[in-house]
């Protein structure tokens, strides 16, 4: 069985609409002093309690020891703009619709009993398009009969912390606004500035939040944990120490100083280390940098020219009853 849950939370519904959650969810951040920052706090609590429900079902239907369970996001949060759902990305640059990595970096998980090695934090570069050879492989799939596809198969790497087959990812080429990215091992450049440089920001999350203390606890007592309790048969699940450590995205340890420019490409950054790409290299990195912009030249000889078609208002859900839809 293949169950994909394309979950709407924690999206906004247009820019004219407030994000949406039960007062008993948000009641659980009164810490948060920002309204609408806790409202999406209260969201991402529906959403985990979601999860615990199909992990549960899963585990009462005797098919969890033989499932994968993926959760991930196809990008990053959007602060700002049009349907805001006050997600941030700090302290990564720039936010969904971005070319940045708070636009394109994504976080997710990967829980199954087949994984050789779990428990562990991976930071092996992967697209979303890799996600249908790899679980159709992991499911004994043949991938010779998936034909020509533009993904990788990380099953193995995943499963047993190996390299990653993947080395490049083009994040987007948009001749419409003459913007291009380009990922190739931990080399990153970025063409083309998108609306002018104004999402060219890293943003602090508004409102504060909790100690880090007891999250780990409270993630042992949510509805998976107990779920996963009953799965192993054990009293109490063990937590790897320190493990939320390994996950934070440290800035400066490497690349201290900050000359990036808003609006000023093009960009050349060393991911390793300057994730938050504070330190544009261009200068210094002639000769990669126009490796790399000829490797955007290659890709865009062979891309579908863009099928936007002009604003058509009849389409607008306010000219259909608060919907999207058909309108001819």
């Amino acid at each position: 069985m293949f169950l994909y849950f394309s979950h709407q939370a924690v999206h906004c519904g247009d820019y004219k609409v407030k994000l949406e959650a039960p007062a008993s969810a948000v009641a659980h951040f009164p810490y948060i002093k920002s309204q609408n920052r806790s409202i999406h706090a209260g969201a991402v609590y529906e959403l985990d309690k979601s999860v615990g429900l199909v992990v549960e079902a899963l585990n009462k239907r005797g098919m969890l020891s033989n499932s994968i369970v993926v959760f991930s996001t196809d990008n990053g949060g959007l602060p700002w703009g049009i349907d805001p759902n006050s997600g941030y990305n700090w302290p990564l640059r720039g936010a969904k619709a971005t070319l940045w990595e708070g636009g394109v970096r994504g976080a997710a998980f990967v829980w199954s009993p087949l994984l050789f090695k779990s428990g562990r934090l991976s930071n092996q570069l992967m697209h979303i398009t890799d996600w249908l050879p790899t679980l159709y492989s992991a499911a004994g799939g043949n991938l010779s009969t998936l034909g020509d596809t533009d993904g990788k198969d990380m099953w193995e790497a995943l499963s047993e912390d190996l390299e990653s087959p993947r080395q490049e990812i083009l994040i987007n080429i948009d001749p419409t606004g003459n913007t291009s990215a380009l990922i190739v091992g931990r080399r990153k450049v970025v063409l083309g500035t998108f609306q002018g440089g104004q999402h060219d920001q890293r943003m602090k999350a508004p409102g504060g939040s909790r100690t880090v203390d007891g999250l780990d606890q409270m993630m042992l007592s949510s509805r998976t944990g107990k779920v996963l309790k009953d799965f192993y048969n054990v009293r109490q699940l063990r937590v790897r120490p320190n493990w939320r450590n390994e996950t934070v995205v440290r800035c400066d340890q490497y690349a201290p100083r900050d000359n990036f420019v808003a609006a000023s490409p093009p960009y050349y950054f060393d991911l390793e280390h300057d994730p938050c790409e504070l330190n544009n290299l261009a200068a210094s990195n002639v000769t990669d940098l126009k490796e790399l912009i000829k490797k955007i030249e290659e890709y865009g000889k062979g891309m579908v020219p863009p099928g936007n078609k002009p604003l058509d208002p009849r389409g607008l859900p306010q000219n259909n009853h608060g919907l999207w839809g058909p309108w001819q």
